[in-house]
């Protein structure tokens, strides 16, 4: 396939910060997500979810905080993982990137880069997606 091609399908993706710091760097990543996406084609939305359970509820805590992602063509794809790899390096952190939950079944966490992970792979991460959408 080539690079500019169209997919067969949308792929549905999420793309999500991970860290034990979180905390401190949620508002500038988000800040500056938020403007990127508002800078995109509108494949792409913020997310910014963070969810405690209450002393009643059962269940983890999560704080998903990056992208979803309805990319069309791999370079949407590309695009997105070269913007979120800069935020990976400038607040040392990493992301996950997965397959968003479709009626087939539940989402799906990729693969990993970042500061320790190192850059993405548009091309592979496209490729073995295509498979699984």
């Amino acid at each position: 396939m080539a690079a500019g091609q169209e997919l067969n399908r949308p792929m549905k993706v999420y793309i999500y910060a991970e860290s034990d710091d979180l905390e401190a760097i949620a508002e500038p990543m988000s800040e500056a997500i938020a403007g990127w996406v508002k800078k995109s084609d509108g494949s792409a939305t913020l997310v910014n979810d963070r969810h405690q359970p209450g002393e009643d509820e059962a269940g983890e805590s999560f704080w998903n905080l990056g992208i979803n992602l309805e990319a069309k063509r791999r370079s949407d794809l590309k695009k997105a993982l070269q913007f979120l790899y800069s935020q990976a390096t400038e607040h040392k952190c990493e992301f996950v990137v997965g397959i968003a939950a479709s009626s087939k079944g539940s989402a799906q966490d990729i693969c990993f880069f970042g500061y320790e992970e190192g850059k993405p792979d548009a091309y592979e991460i496209a490729n073995y997606m295509r498979f699984r959408v």
